[in-house]
């Protein structure tokens, strides 16, 4: 897609500098209607279908007014060949009030073939994207579904090799997006600051390589927490370690402790946002966690995390639909069966209505050895969301509600403590 535009522009700019008779110009007008066209390879939304009507309108013009006699009878008396494009810009009004209604005449056809035509499964144009950006991964958003997808892919995600000992598997936190917004479906990451909060090692430092696969995310997924950045890359404000997307392998030498002390001095603003929430909706959930409105923070924390540890929760692949209102009282008071984004959301949403600072975060967690057992292989089925809650003088802590409904998912994988793992691939259940 990218590359085929490209030429075609190229080609498109390379004619205009040779034109010089009546058929090149009509050859630059079908080129036109060609490049516009492929605006729809990158965008179908309302705007660019009037941004693109917009300009067939002005090509429409322009060939009507080179098929005009007189323009005709002009070319063909100039024995150079040039054409004066000053001259044909100003009575270019003319044509163009004949060719808006020369294309709306076409409405009923199409309109025709948009009721009558058989729909395939995608667009007619579709091609495939370059390996090196298409690769299965995580997302800036997380939406009940979209973790549990990609536990279902195969793909390699990165591979670490350690220095010396490798972490514990219930310590092996890789840190992707940071989600903090939401709208009442979907967790969103926040605008990016560069005002990183402090973080303090309290004990041992692992030094390790990371190799990424290809893809298109800017995220290197550093073990949580990491405390050097590598070179070509920035640390945003919610920890995570950011690089530009390019094709081909990545390979990264980063330092992390899982013993640490993150943000305890973080910004106000930013405290502030991580309580942010819809002014309604869930109204079961939102008196749920008023009622641990008297207890201190930190046993607001450990209520929620005993409601799942004790109310009957499933962890499974498979959890029935949520309604798209009120989803989260549909899942604690209703359901009670999903995945890690549903445990991660609702007990962020638990957390904030009763005044905790809290953010979902997504990346892996896990990996698997390699056959000599000198690396970690990390992929998309080990994919894993958690969540971060803020206590004063504790800074950022990870809590991660999962473990509390499934503690085999966290010290023994994803496949020894799912519902429904025979839809996971082959090497996941390994």
């Amino acid at each position: 897609r990218d590359g085929g535009t490209a030429f075609l522009l190229g080609l498109l700019s390379l004619k205009l500098l040779e034109s010089r008779t009546h058929r090149d110009a009509l050859l630059m007008v079908l080129l036109g209607y060609f490049a516009t066209t492929a605006n729809f390879f990158f965008s179908q939304d309302i705007s660019t279908a009037l941004y693109t009507l917009l300009t067939l309108v002005a090509l429409t013009g322009v060939l009507i007014l080179w098929q005009s006699p007189d323009v005709r009878e002009r070319n063909s008396r100039r024995s150079s060949g040039h054409i004066k494009f000053s001259t044909l810009l100003a009575s270019l009004l003319g044509p163009l009030k004949k060719s808006a209604p020369l294309l709306l005449s076409a409405v009923p056809l199409a309109l025709l073939l948009f009721v009558l035509f058989p729909r395939p499964s995608g667009p007619l144009w579709t091609v495939p994207l370059p390996s090196n950006s298409a690769q299965t991964g995580l997302s800036s958003e997380m939406s009940p579904g979209s973790v549990s997808n990609l536990t279902q892919s195969a793909d390699v995600a990165f591979r670490a090799q350690f220095e010396g000992a490798i972490p514990k598997v219930q310590n092996l936190y890789w840190r992707g997006p940071v989600l903090e917004s939401y709208n009442g479906v979907t967790w969103k990451g926040g605008p990016f600051d560069l005002r990183v909060p402090t973080v303090s090692v309290s004990g041992p430092r692992f030094r390790y390589s990371l190799t990424l696969e290809p893809s298109a995310n800017p995220w290197v997924l550093a073990l949580d927490m990491p405390t050097v950045q590598p070179p070509l890359t920035r640390v945003s404000s919610r920890f995570e370690v950011l690089t530009r997307p390019q094709g081909g392998r990545r390979r990264f030498d980063l330092e992390s402790s899982t013993t640490y002390q993150a943000g305890v001095d973080d910004y106000p603003e930013r405290i502030n946002a991580a309580l942010e929430l819809p002014l309604e909706g869930n109204p079961q959930t939102r008196a749920l966690a008023q009622s641990w409105q008297n207890l201190p923070p930190l046993e607001r924390v450990n209520a929620a995390l005993k409601l799942f540890r004790t109310q009957n929760f499933s962890y499974t692949l498979n959890p029935p639909l949520l309604p798209r209102t009120d989803n989260i009282d549909a899942f604690l008071f209703g359901s009670r069966a999903g995945f890690c984004e549903h445990y991660a959301g609702a007990f962020t949403f638990l957390m904030r209505s009763v005044g905790v600072p809290a953010r979902v975060v997504t990346g892996y967690q896990g990996g698997q050895r390699s056959a000599n057992g000198s690396y970690l292989i990390v992929r998309q089925s080990d994919a894993h969301a958690w969540s971060e809650v803020w206590l004063e003088g504790g800074g950022w802590q990870r809590v991660d509600p999962t473990a509390a409904v499934s503690p085999s998912r966290i010290t023994q994988g994803l496949a020894s403590s799912v519902q429904g793992s025979e839809n996971l691939p082959l090497v996941a259940r390994a």
